[in-house]
């Protein structure tokens, strides 16, 4: 690929885009001037096959290409399209499942495809050959709408622009649809902890002058829950290091009661509490465990699995109408609108881990002794046991010259010791000034914000409804040479509404200051004001630092302060976001007859394109004020992006004769101008070489890009969570981290050259009354300029490298203290933003959009179908489908490199879990009506992270069984009947004792065996 940046181009984009305009134009009116035979036989029916704009008879292609016909797609047995992408064996990393370690799409409703793991941003989703706003599939068209879809396993940029690097999938609609036909489908599993339903409809006439089809699908999805299977919860790391209760930072003081420092301390009444769910490491599986936290060292732990999904709920309306009218016997009017609405409910922590701990410390100097519940009395810790001793020898008084049992202090906020300080009757109690170390606000323990769920659980993780226009008008015009006009114009909107939960900084700070309040209906007085208690005595009673259950998961009410329902809520936000995206697109292409050349015709397609994006983000008011607890600040901001293409296409044939077959090179070529980022020119060459009937050879080569996208460019600042190591010190359980980042107006394109070989054998007859066919592909895909978002684990785990280069360890697993606070001190990366000692823990990570890295993945796909025919006993199909990653090799900047094949990859996030080797074999067996289908899926083992055990080899049976009956309500109607099941022998990996629910979900299905039956009844 050819890129020119606007600020260095030395020639303009806009004279390239108008010189090639003109050569298009051109070829187009001369084109137009050539002439047809006029003796030409019966016309066959053209189609245009993905991968091509030149009409063709048949789906003979010089690239990958794979297609899934109707049967094939109801064969997988899923309503959901992004399930089925999900599934085959090229694809790698799409979330079809919830999983909250997943940055993109944690509720896994919102399913893309990811050829080759290289991201979805380079797999270029179509709908009957146009651009979608949107790359989620599940709620794209009605299934029962598909025609087919093809599978473009090769660079297309040459032909369809930005994006189409990995491959295309392009979902081809029904039309000209005669009858009518509804359904109705049943998934559960044998549990019954899941279903999904799904009735829809098809109709469709023709008339004198066209024709119409209309189609709708409504789908429901319920929820799964991680506790609802146990056996892969149970065995998680669900927990986080930011916990309710928290940790702090407490005094430490000498035999003077002078503080001498701090050491981070759990919360006295960490793990206390007794739980309906058992407490210990071992319960995480169960709902209600733990609600005091655990107790691991100086951290008190959130075991956070109980209020996520597996699958989240889910409700798609999918609408699709198609008009075709023929204006005059030369030009055809068509239209399409597609309407589709998609809710997801998520559930999520009642509160999440990460937030402004820093500025509470710096500006309140973390929680004060006069704090009410405060359970973190003041002492001498004599004979270095870490408790107060029962006679309470060792307990510090504080001066009251006042006499108004409040400590006195100094001028700088410290408490004034008494003269005689272990003397009680010398001064009065007080309770030590704490910062903040890790503290979740809310968790399991004490009263709760009233807007979560009856579990407990925070509904706004990842809650969304999203509405979907698409309306497409295309005008064809047929000359009389043969040629054809086809202008379109398109209109796409997504309208995002998103649910989010977080929590009032403002009312921290307020409440950490008892000055919440008053409640609605109290008079305005000072004791009308109330603290928020963030220690677990607000469901607690503790006195010296020992804290008893008084029964608090009976009562939350029962502790030394609680948290009044008014201070819960008013620290507590739940609203919602606005993301809306517009796309309007205008195509002019004209193909046809260019010569009759020495071997065939010379076909050509000639084309311009203009396309214009608009974007706007609305977000929260507390977030537009940065009152945001976590995420800080999020701004509205717009942006609009516009682009113009000019492309061209040639087909012809080289030869075509008994002697050496039949050979056909096809050359492309697009160039793109982008508004702000600069232009590219992408070729494409193709050969498809068939020396005999039954052998076809193919090969090509492209270049393809992708344009940074208007968020990576334009967003403001922003923020997420992702979970992070700190091997510095010592904190090795994943805890959630803040990410900030804003986007980089600098960006550009990422590029890529992509190289694909590959040969198809088909005998016919192979033996009597038998067919073989098989083939293979290799294909190269090397990236440069690939766009990443540094952020999180490579952030801290590139200052870690460094450290180490500094700082030589004997065991880079326990690090010396003193040697990690020096790194602090000198040459840490700024952009890992620390709490204060003793803890120095990690609060935010100031991530970036750079163009840094570079990918090089080769892989060979194999396919081979056995077909045999017999009048007695029907047809039997063997076919088997297998992918093998032989490399991806990656170079992340900032000396992250490695291969990623046959590993999990945890900690890169830019890159899935890759099996070497996936495979999907099948049996079909028909006969009349009737039709059997076993089917295997295999994944390869998979080195896990953070773990010894590695992620298992597995194999999922699938059993369908069909039957048909024809005339059920008359002449020409027809009724299929299918029921089956999915993972028929209820295989699970073996757990993996490590994060995401103990299963790495883009490879594993936790819902386990599933079955299905689907009515359909044409007529």
């Amino acid at each position: 690929m050819h890129t020119n940046n606007p600020q260095n181009s030395a020639v303009p984009g806009h004279l390239l885009w108008k010189g090639m305009s003109w050569f298009v134009l051109g070829a187009l009116a001369w084109s137009f001037q050539v002439q047809a035979d006029d003796d030409a036989d019966d016309a066959i029916e053209e189609i245009i096959v993905t991968g091509s704009l030149i009409k063709r008879d048949n789906f003979d292609s010089a690239s990958p290409l794979q297609v899934l016909e109707a049967a094939e797609i109801e064969a997988e047995a899923t309503p959901a399209l992004g399930e089925i992408i999900y599934n085959q064996t090229f694809n790698y990393g799409s979330d079809a499942f919830s999983s909250h370690y997943s940055v993109t799409n944690p509720e896994g409703n919102r399913t893309g495809a990811n050829f080759r793991g290289l991201g979805g941003g380079a797999t270029l989703t179509l709908l009957d050959g146009k651009r979608v706003l949107d790359s989620n599939l599940n709620n794209l068209i009605p299934q029962i709408a598909i025609e087919r879809i093809d599978i473009l396993k090769d660079g297309a940029s040459a032909i369809y622009g930005s994006d189409a690097v990995a491959g295309v999938i392009n979902v081809i609609p029904k039309k000209a649809v005669q009858g009518a036909e509804i359904g109705a489908f049943f998934n559960t599993d044998h549990h019954r902890d899941h279903d999904e339903y799904v009735v829809n409809f098809i109709i469709g006439d023709t008339m004198d002058r066209g024709y119409f089809t209309l189609a709708m699908e409504a789908r429901e999805r319920t929820g799964l829950g991680q506790t609802e299977r146990a056996n892969l919860l149970g065995r998680s790391v669900s927990s986080s290091g930011t916990g309710n209760p928290g940790s702090y930072n407490v005094p430490v003081r000498d035999a003077a009661g002078v503080i001498t420092g701090a050491q981070q301390t759990a919360d006295p009444g960490c793990g206390v509490a007794e739980s309906p769910g058992g407490n210990g490491s071992d319960q995480v599986g169960n709902v209600r465990n733990n609600i005091s936290g655990r107790l691991s060292g100086a951290i008190c732990r959130f075991e956070f699995g109980e209020f996520f999904n597996f699958v989240s709920p889910n409700k798609v309306l999918n609408t699709y109408l198609n008009y075709e009218y023929q204006i005059n016997d030369q030009m055809v009017y068509t239209s399409d609108i597609i309407y589709s609405r998609q809710r997801s409910q998520s559930r999520g922590s009642p509160t999440n881990p990460g937030g402004r701990i820093r500025d509470i410390n710096l500006i309140l100097g973390g929680i004060m002794g006069d704090h009410p519940g405060n359970p973190y009395r003041a002492f001498y810790d004599r004979d270095g046991d870490g408790a107060i001793d029962a006679g309470g020898n060792e307990l510090l008084f504080a001066a009251d010259a006042n006499g108004d049992g409040i400590p006195d202090r100094d001028d700088a906020g410290a408490v004034v010791l008494a003269d005689q300080p272990f003397d009680s009757s010398a001064g009065v109690p007080f309770n030590e000034d704490v910062t903040i170390a890790a503290l979740r606000l809310f968790g399991k323990l004490g009263t709760l914000p009233g807007n979560l769920d009856a579990s407990g659980a925070n509904i706004g993780y990842a809650t969304y409804d999203i509405n979907t226009y698409r309306m497409n008008h295309a005008i064809e015009y047929s000359f009389d040479n043969g040629w054809d006009l086809l202008g379109t114009a398109t209109m796409q909107q997504n309208v995002d509404l998103r649910f989010r939960k977080n929590q009032s900084y403002r009312a921290v700070l307020l409440g950490l200051q008892g000055m919440i309040g008053p409640e609605p209906g109290i008079t305005d007085l000072a004791d009308s004001y109330r603290y928020y208690n963030p220690f677990s005595t607000s469901a607690l009673n503790c006195e010296n630092r020992v804290c008893t259950d008084p029964g608090a998961w009976r009562n939350p009410n029962l502790g030394d302060y609680p948290n009044t329902q008014f201070v819960a809520d008013s620290i507590d936000i739940n609203a919602i976001r606005l993301l809306k995206t517009k796309l309007l697109t205008y195509d002019l292409l004209a193909t046809g007859e260019l010569h009759e050349g020495w071997a065939g015709s010379i076909d050509g397609a000639f084309g311009l394109e203009y396309r214009k994006t608009r974007l706007i983000w609305d977000a929260r008011s507390d977030e537009n004020q940065c009152n945001n607890w976590y995420d800080a600040c999020s701004l509205d901001y717009g942006a609009t992006d516009s682009v113009q293409s000019a492309f061209l296409e040639i087909a012809m044939p080289l030869v075509d004769d008994d002697q050496f077959g039949y050979a056909e090179l096809q050359i492309a070529g697009r160039y793109s101008s982008y508004s702000g980022i600069g232009s590219s020119y992408d070729p494409k060459i193709a050969i498809r070489w068939q020396p005999l009937d039954w052998l076809a050879i193919r090969g090509s080569f492209s270049t393809a890009f992708i344009a940074p996208s208007m968020a990576q460019r334009f967003t403001p600042k922003s923020s997420f969570l992702q979970s992070t190591n700190d091997l510095l010190f010592n904190d090795t359980e994943a805890t959630y981290r803040t990410n900030v980042f804003q986007g980089n107006p600098d960006l550009e394109p990422e590029q890529a050259e992509i190289t694909n070989f590959g040969f198809s054998v088909a005998l016919a007859e192979f033996c009597d009354n038998c067919d073989l066919n098989f083939g293979v592909d290799y294909s190269n895909y090397f990236f440069e300029d690939r766009i990443t978002l540094l952020r999180g684990p490579r952030v801290v785990d590139a200052d870690f490298s460094k450290f180490l280069e500094a700082y030589p360890q004997a065991d880079t697993t326990n690090v010396s203290r003193d040697d990690a606070v020096a790194w602090l001190n000198c040459c840490a990366d700024p952009n890992i933003v620390r709490g204060g000692a003793p803890s120095y823990t990690i609060v935010q990570v100031n991530a970036y959009y750079l163009n840094a890295q570079e990918m090089d993945h080769t892989a060979i796909d194999v396919y081979a179908n056995y077909t045999w025919h017999s009048d007695e006993y029907g047809n039997v199909r063997v076919g088997i489908e297998a992918t093998h990653i032989d490399e991806f090799s990656y170079d992340l900047g900032g000396g992250v490199t490695g291969d990623a094949v046959g590993k999990q990859n945890l900690g890169i996030d830019v890159i899935p879990t890759l099996p070497e080797q996936r495979a999907i074999a099948t049996i079909n067996w028909s006969r009349d009506n009737t039709n059997v289908l076993l089917r295997a899926r295999w994944n390869k083992e998979v080195d896990a992270a953070w773990t010894s055990v590695d992620i298992d080899a597995l194999t999922y049976l699938d059993l369908t069984y069909t039957h048909r009956i024809d005339g059920l309500t008359g002449s020409g109607s027809n009724t299929v009947l299918e029921i089956g099941g999915r993972n028929i022998t209820d295989e699970y990996p073996t757990p993996l004792g490590a994060f995401g629910a103990s299963i790495e979900l883009s490879i594993h299905d936790p819902r386990g065996r599933m079955f299905f039956v689907r009515a359909k009844h044409a007529f």
